[in-house]
């Protein structure tokens, strides 16, 4: 009778493991949510040392000052068009991303390893040299 564990201990038990499977879950995710900030702290600071690389004259200014200037020069009709442009241009180079990687998967080729061979250097086209430069 001692070997078996009484149904409220075997309750017990599981309560502890849930517990457990519980804090590993949260602790997940704080790494999640540590590595997206991380990600995100760079970002800015990498743009904001381009900005100020371009654009010397701003270290000087105060923050509203900054605040006014990027308004004035950015957040206006001209710099939302310029912003709009380039996000197109960067979601059309994703999709053409995505769909690169997935096309090798799906076709298969007929050419097996054992059959390539490195060509000799006499062999050589001049488009191919071309090519190479």
């Amino acid at each position: 009778m001692s070997s078996k564990k009484s149904i409220s201990e075997r309750i017990e038990i599981q309560r502890e493991k849930a517990q457990q499977e519980t804090n590993k879950l949260k602790q997940l995710e704080n790494q999640e949510k540590f590595a997206k900030r991380k990600e995100r702290d760079r970002r800015i600071y990498r743009r904001g040392a381009h900005l100020e690389s371009l654009l010397s004259g701003t270290i000087i200014l105060s923050d509203a000052r900054f605040y006014t200037f990027l308004e004035k020069t950015v957040a206006n009709q001209f710099g939302r068009k310029i912003l709009n442009e380039l996000v197109a241009e960067q979601e059309k180079d994703d999709t053409k991303r995505v769909t690169l990687e997935v096309v090798p998967e799906t076709k298969s080729t007929s050419t097996k390893p054992t059959e390539l061979q490195e060509p000799d250097d006499d062999d050589t086209d001049e488009d191919e040299q071309t090519s190479i430069v």
